[in-house]
């Protein structure tokens, strides 16, 4: 799961992300934005990326395709969470890394969440959608057209 023939996995950079904010909490706070209680909404984000990014997986796994962004999918996984984002599990770790942001409620940590989801959107997402149009041409032409990229 760490790392694949296309380099590290979205997983590892997320985690790095995760990492990344608490340095930054710890290191340069900048300014307290949220104090509790209030701070305290960010674990509600945390639990609904978290659940989503389960339920993408095990849709993944129900439909025995690839997850690797960098394997060739067998199917093209359009049902459940993949109805409202073609995304969801980058959108999963996006929340989880916002809600942890507000949970530490400095400044800094709110800058991860939108350089993750610009370094996954360059990096993995636009290759993923150019393996998808090769391998389902129309039929992931009209899904994506359908479907918006992350909400």
């Amino acid at each position: 799961m760490s790392e694949s023939k296309g380099g590290p996995l979205p997983p590892v950079f997320f985690l790095g992300a995760l990492l990344l904010q608490a340095a930054l909490h710890f290191g340069l706070p900048l300014a307290s934005v949220l104090t509790s209680p209030w701070n305290w909404f960010g674990s509600v984000l945390v639990l609904v990326g978290l659940t989503v990014m389960v339920l993408a997986d095990a849709q993944f796994k129900k439909a025995k395709t690839a997850i690797s962004p960098f394997d060739r999918p067998s199917a093209l996984v359009s049902e459940g969470a993949f109805r409202v984002s073609r995304n969801p599990m980058y959108l999963g770790m996006v929340l989880t890394l916002l809600g942890a942001a507000i949970m530490w409620g400095t400044l800094t940590p709110l800058l991860v969440p939108w350089l993750f989801g610009w370094l996954v959107s360059s990096r993995f997402i636009r290759l993923e959608e150019g393996i998808l149009t090769e391998v389902f041409g129309a039929e992931y032409e009209d899904y994506r057209r359908r479907v918006r990229r992350w909400l």
